[in-house]
C-alpha cells in the first residue's frame, strides 16, 4: 500500500510538470495564426509535440497593454529542435526601429529578450527526424539593461583625480549601441591610464568596445577597439574619452570593466624613448655614411696609383 501511495504522489507530481497539450495535432497548430493580449499576464507558447515533418509555420502574438515594451523568452527545459535542419524564428522591430531576429535550433537554449511588445514566430522542419518541439514563456519585462540603455550619450564628470571603476552589465544584453563620455577635471587630467579587470569578456569580432578621445599631443582623434578578452592597459593622453559598447544579436559574455586612473603628469617616457632611439640612429647612420665614403676615397686612390 505504501509503495502504490508513492507511486500515485510521484504520477501527480509528474503531471503537474509537464508542458500542458496545447494543440491536439500539427494541423491545428499550423492553423493558428497567434494571439494578442490584452492584459500585461506571461504567457506559454509552444508547437505541436511531437511535431511533424516538411512544415512552415507562421504566427504573430502581441501584447496591447501600453504598459508593455519588453519580453523576456525563457524556453523550456524539454524544447528540442533538430539541430541545423529544424529551426525556430523569431523577430522583431526594437524601440529604434531595427529589425532583429533570433534563430533557436537543437536544445538547452537560452533566454532571450525582445525589445518590443510583439513579434512575429516562424517555424520550418525538414523531412528526415522529429524532436519534441519548443515551449517558452514570454513575460513582458523591462530589460535587464534597461538603465545602461538609458544612459547612451550621457557625460560623466570626475571633479578629482579619483581612479574610477567603470563597467558595463554583466552579463550584457543583444543589440546594443551604447555611449558614454567621461572628463576628469579639477585639476584637468593630462593623462589616464586604462586597466581591465581579467573578468572582461566580449564576444570575438561580434561585440566591441570602442575608446576615442583626442589627444593632447597631437591633436588629432585617436581610437581603440577591443573585442575577445585579455587586453593590455593602455594610457589616453588626455581628459576626456568616449566609449561605445555594440553587440550582435548572439552570446552574451561578461561584458567589460576597467579602473580608469588620471594624472597630472604627462606620459612622456615613450616619446622621450622614441627621441633617444631617433637620435641615437642618426648618429649611427651618419657614421656608417662617413665609414662608406671614406672607403670609396681609398679605392679610388689605390686605383689612380
Amino acid at each position: 500500500m505504501k509503495h502504490v501511495f508513492l507511486f500515485v504522489c510521484l504520477l501527480a507530481l509528474t503531471i503537474s510538470t509537464a508542458v500542458q497539450e496545447q494543440y491536439a495535432s500539427c494541423t491545428e497548430w499550423t492553423a493558428d495564426p497567434g494571439s494578442t493580449f490584452a492584459g500585461t499576464a506571461a504567457q506559454t507558447i509552444q508547437s505541436a509535440h511531437n511535431y511533424c515533418n516538411n512544415l512552415e509555420v507562421y504566427q504573430h502574438y502581441s501584447w496591447t497593454d501600453s504598459s508593455v515594451h519588453a519580453l523576456e523568452i525563457v524556453f523550456d527545459s524539454q524544447t528540442n529542435v533538430e539541430q541545423y535542419s529544424d529551426m525556430l524564428f523569431l523577430r522583431w522591430t526594437d524601440s529604434t526601429g531595427t529589425a532583429q531576429s533570433s534563430t533557436i535550433t537543437g536544445q538547452n537554449i537560452a533566454s532571450i529578450y525582445i525589445d518590443a511588445a510583439e513579434f512575429d514566430l516562424q517555424f520550418e522542419s525538414d523531412s528526415s527526424s522529429v524532436y519534441w518541439g519548443y515551449s517558452f514563456t514570454a513575460t513582458p519585462s523591462d530589460p535587464p539593461c534597461q538603465d545602461f540603455i538609458n544612459s547612451n550619450g550621457a557625460t560623466y564628470t570626475i571633479t578629482s583625480l579619483t581612479a574610477q571603476t567603470i563597467q558595463s552589465p554583466h552579463d550584457y544584453c543583444s543589440n546594443l549601441n551604447v555611449s558614454q563620455t567621461y572628463t576628469f577635471t579639477n585639476p584637468s587630467a593630462t593623462s589616464i591610464l586604462i586597466t581591465f579587470d581579467d573578468a572582461t569578456s566580449l564576444q570575438s569580432y561580434a561585440d566591441n568596445l570602442t575608446f576615442t578621445y583626442t589627444s593632447t599631443t597631437t591633436h588629432t582623434p585617436v581610437t581603440h577597439t577591443f573585442s575577445g578578452r585579455y587586453f593590455q592597459p593602455f594610457t589616453i593622453d588626455a581628459d576626456t574619452f568616449t566609449i561605445n559598447l555594440t553587440t550582435d544579436a548572439s552570446n552574451n559574455q561578461y561584458g567589460y570593466k576597467f579602473t580608469a586612473t588620471p594624472s597630472t603628469e604627462a606620459s612622456t617616457s615613450a616619446v622621450v624613448k622614441r627621441g633617444v632611439s631617433a637620435k641615437a640612429g642618426a648618429s649611427r647612420l651618419a657614421a656608417l655614411f662617413k665609414k662608406w665614403k671614406k672607403s670609396i676615397v681609398e679605392k679610388s686612390v689605390k686605383k689612380s696609383q
